[in-house]
C-alpha cells in the first residue's frame, strides 16, 4: 500500500452525531415505556433508530493508495475506486466541506466535482480522463500528492 489514511469529522459535528444518538436512545426508551405493548413495532423501531444513529458515529472516511487504485471509502457507506490510470492531472488545493459541497463525505456537484472532504483545509484536486475532478480533503495532501504522483 503506498498510502493509508482516516480522515474524521471535526470534534464539533461529532459531537452533534453524539447527542443525536443520545436523543435516540432517549426516544426508544419513551416509545418502549408508552407503547411497550406492541413489542414487534418497538423492535423495528429501535433497531432502526439506533442502527442509523450507531452508522452515523462510526462515519469517517479512508483514502487508500496503492500501484493501481485510488480508493475514497465513507465508512461504513461507500466506496468508489478509481483506476490510478484514469487520472490525468493532480494538484494541491484546499476545501471547505460546507461552503463547496454543503455537507461533509463523499458528495457530488454539478459539473463534474466531487468531493470527499470531512473537514476544512489542505486537499488534492485531481482530474480523470472522463472529465471529473474530485476534490479530496486530507490533512496530509502533500504526502497523498506525493503518493498519487510516485
Amino acid at each position: 500500500m503506498a498510502y493509508r489514511t482516516t480522515v474524521r469529522l471535526p470534534a464539533g459535528v461529532a459531537w452533534f452525531l453524539r447527542a443525536v444518538a443520545a436523543g435516540c436512545v432517549l426516544l426508544c426508551v419513551a416509545l418502549w415505556w408508552y407503547a411497550g405493548d406492541q413489542p414487534v413495532a418497538c423492535a423495528v423501531v429501535t433497531v432502526v433508530v439506533l442502527g442509523v444513529a450507531g452508522a452515523l458515529l462510526g462515519t469517517r472516511g479512508r483514502i487508500e493508495v496503492d500501484d493501481r487504485h485510488l480508493r475514497l471509502i465513507v465508512v461504513p457507506f461507500f466506496r468508489k475506486t478509481l483506476p490510478r490510470q484514469e487520472i490525468t492531472s493532480v494538484e494541491l488545493s484546499e476545501v471547505d466541506p460546507w461552503r463547496e459541497f454543503h455537507g461533509f463525505g463523499y458528495r457530488l456537484k454539478g459539473g463534474g466535482l466531487v468531493g470527499f472532504a470531512f473537514r476544512r483545509g489542505p486537499a488534492v484536486r485531481l482530474t480523470t480522463r472522463d472529465g471529473r475532478t474530485y476534490l479530496i480533503g486530507d490533512p496530509a495532501a502533500e504526502d497523498l500528492l506525493s503518493a498519487l504522483r510516485g
